[in-house]
This record gives C-alpha cells, structure tokens and sequence, in this order.
C-alpha cells in the first residue's frame, strides 16, 4: 500500500474534500474507523469510492501462493 502518495495526490486534487485510507477493506476496524474520520471530518458522507487494484508480474499459473493472495484477497 501507498499511503503516502495517496496522500500527495489528496494534497494536489482537493485537500479539503478527499479523505485517504490504506488498508484492508476487509478488516472491520479498519472500514470502522474510516468512516469515524469521514463523518467527523465531513458530517453527512454523500458517496464513497473504493478502488483496489493490484497486480504481479506472472502469468497466473506462474504465481506463488503469496502473490495469489495478494491480488485476489483485496477484491
């Protein structure tokens, strides 16, 4: 995860009005405490975006357990 350039790219579009958060969104304390921010941050949240994309440089019969993992996991 790049919490860092999502924060530069936050600070460049719109600092005001974009909220970041690097983690798993499968992990119910992290979504929690996300949504915590946003509300406390913003009030009424109106709409959210989740992207995940994650890819590895292997053919998929060509990938490890681990980078299975982490490419499917997130979706």
């Amino acid at each position: 995860m790049n919490a860092a350039g999502l924060e530069t790219t936050s600070a460049a579009l719109a600092p005001d009005c974009v909220l970041t958060g690097a983690g798993d969104v499968a992990d119910p304390d992290f979504v929690e405490d996300l949504v915590a921010q946003a509300s406390s941050r913003f009030g009424v949240v109106d709409g959210l975006v989740n992207t995940v994309s994650i890819t590895r440089p292997a053919m998929i019969d060509k990938m490890t357990l681990l980078q299975w993992d982490q490419v499917i996991r997130p979706h």
